[in-house]
């Protein structure tokens, strides 16, 4: 096996793509680099899953001296970046060639760390020789990947698992793809396992094929499939669109048009990286719903809209500006998700509505974005009535509709004849058979309240008695148990607690005022744990020592009265009750104040 080792070959710079070779001999040129265009995708093999496969595969594969069956490794496209450069950009088959780069890495530190302990069976290995061949050569490294992610690939290939921080999801499943990688090589008692591997992926078949020009890369990618990883909805997007802009593009202008494709998804991709809440797929579904009314089936939505535009001029404009549009979707997303935290009114509510129904909420807010992004501020009494809506919405029994989707579609930037159509709909809902307000009164007047919904209902309540008394709000953040370091996870407890100590509840009680929303507070889950079964008479005191005012309130009606009963709970549900009617406009337009 090690006499296969013989590094040297030096083909010339210029040689071409052959149709069928091996790893070995694709790699073994000196000078030859593989790029990644910064317009496709970054690195997406998960370690859990195709990276562990591609372990299991070398693993599984019948070695030579059982059957000389070829392990094949797929197909790569490439595009020569200049006559005799020894670059070539990677066009399709970028995660495979990216894994086999970290595997190479990963057996080199592995297999040197083995023949620096004397294993005899590396006599004939040469560390040297073989990180020259396969990962970096006088400087030059085998690959360089996108541009955002090149300077953590560098450190890494430089030096093993870096300690450098990733800052991309793309970098975090580089540095967990060595790590599987270099984990799985570790655990192989018998160094001859992990060669065995080497001969597989060195002598492994692949298929290559050399292209001209971007155009023709566009016109065989948009047919291309990548084995390890299902493409996407937005990379069938993205390959649909750049075929048909080199078959409608005027051919003096392909390759500027491709180009500008490009850069649009470029962009793209390079904002998915940091987007946080959704992948690129829900990206693009809220886009097409806000601006086509259509999320199924892009390709041919995309296919049917073309059809629409009488000439190859019109195809290209519509082209232009729907990539043009989809990009600003993505800015806007990650510019919804920096400010939806944020203390301006409208950013609160913003992040009101994307905790209620994001579903619904996402592509009402990318319109909202694309009409009104250098006016944030006048959103903020549309944002409320989007809120109103939401929460009531919870309160309708058996009925789901929900049409702010459509709201998205057919919105055209006039926001005065929007904000009508959202008052009648905070008021009504979306259907005027509804009885919105009423689903919602009829519910907060009955007597049982410990449920999910109600605990938006006391945050909001706290924050209007924090308002009151002028102090800082209870943020999103902290609601949601967002807040590094801290334990909030802020949750509704009982005041007469359920199984209180040394006590039983009357059937009337059980029925009519434990779960009634008098008796309910928000609490951390350590003021929870911290107070158990204890009767409010003993923990009223704890209660009042903490910073949420509606405890504090409770703690000061029982150290007064020297008890919690039906009474004092029934006065508590009754303010409440006036402040949701008041916060939630159930039966009027009186306008409420943001909390």
């Amino acid at each position: 096996m090690i006499a296969a080792y013989n590094y040297s070959i030096n083909l010339p710079k210029d040689q071409k793509m052959e149709r069928e070779t091996t790893i070995r001999e694709l790699f073994i040129p000196n000078a030859i680099q593989f790029r990644i265009p910064n317009y496709q995708r970054a690195y997406s093999w998960e370690q859990d899953r195709q990276v562990q496969q591609f372990i299991e595969d070398l693993r599984e594969h019948p070695k030579a001296s059982e059957d000389s069956k070829p392990y094949y490794l797929g197909h790569f496209l490439f595009e020569s970046a200049a006559v005799g450069s020894g670059e070539f950009w990677v066009i399709d088959g970028q995660q495979r060639l990216t894994t086999i780069i970290l595997f190479f890495q990963s057996l080199w530190q592995e297999l040197t760390a083995r023949k620096q302990r004397g294993e005899s069976v590396l006599a004939e290995f040469n560390p040297d020789q073989f990180r020259r061949s396969y990962v970096e050569n006088e400087g030059q490294r085998k690959l360089r990947t996108v541009s955002y992610d090149e300077p953590f690939l560098h450190a890494m290939l430089l030096n093993g698992v870096t300690q450098e921080r990733p800052d991309t999801l793309s970098a975090r499943r580089l540095a967990a793809a060595m790590e599987r990688l270099a984990k799985e090589m570790r655990t192989e008692e018998r160094t001859e396992e992990p060669l065995s591997w080497l001969a597989l992926v060195e002598n492994a078949v692949v298929t290559t094929y050399e292209v001209r020009n971007k155009e023709q890369a566009t016109q065989i990618f948009a047919f291309q499939n990548d084995r390890g990883k299902d493409l996407t909805k937005l990379e069938k997007l993205k390959a649909f669109l750049m075929h048909q802009v080199y078959v409608h593009s005027p051919y003096r202008l392909v390759s500027e048009s491709i180009e500008d494709v490009d850069m649009r998804f470029a962009d793209i991709y390079k904002m998915t990286e940091s987007i946080e809440s959704l992948d690129e797929d829900q990206v693009l579904g809220h886009h097409l719903t806000a601006f086509l009314a259509q999320t199924d089936n892009v390709v041919e939505l995309m296919r049917r809209r073309l059809k629409q535009q009488a000439t190859g001029k019109l195809k290209m404009e519509w082209i232009r500006g729907f990539c043009a549009d989809l990009r600003n979707s993505f800015q806007n997303v990650k510019l919804i998700e920096e400010f939806q935290y944020g203390g301006a009114p409208h950013e609160q509510l913003v992040g009101d509505v994307l905790h209620l129904h994001a579903w619904a909420a996402w592509p009402l807010l990318l319109k909202l974005m694309h009409h009104h992004h250098h006016d944030l501020p006048k959103l903020e009494e549309l944002l409320r009535l989007m809120e109103i809506t939401l929460f009531k919405l919870q309160f309708m029994s058996g009925k789901s509709a929900n049409s702010l989707p459509n709201f998205a579609t057919e919105y055209d930037g006039n926001l005065e004849n929007l904000v009508a159509r959202l008052r009648h709909t905070a008021q009504h809902g979306f259907k005027d058979y509804w009885d919105f307000n009423g689903e919602l009164k009829a519910f907060i007047d009955g007597n049982h309240h410990y449920r999910r919904e109600i605990k938006y209902l006391l945050w909001k309540y706290e924050n209007n008695k924090r308002q009151e008394h002028r102090v800082g709000r209870l943020s999103l953040r902290e609601y949601i148990n967002d807040v590094p370091g801290q334990s909030l996870d802020a949750s509704i407890e009982h005041i007469m607690p359920q199984n209180p100590d040394g006590v039983t509840h009357s059937e009337t009680f059980e029925k009519e005022y434990l779960h009634n929303l008098g008796n309910l507070v928000l609490m951390t889950r350590g003021g929870n744990s911290s107070v158990s079964n204890a009767l409010p008479v003993d923990k009223a005191a704890r209660l009042k020592a903490t910073t949420y005012l509606t405890q504090r309130e409770v703690a000061e009606t029982i150290l007064k009265q020297g008890v919690w009963a039906e009474k004092e709970i029934a006065t508590r549900k009754q303010q409440i009750v006036d402040f949701a009617m008041r916060y939630w406009r159930v039966g009027g337009e009186t306008r409420a104040t943001q909390l």
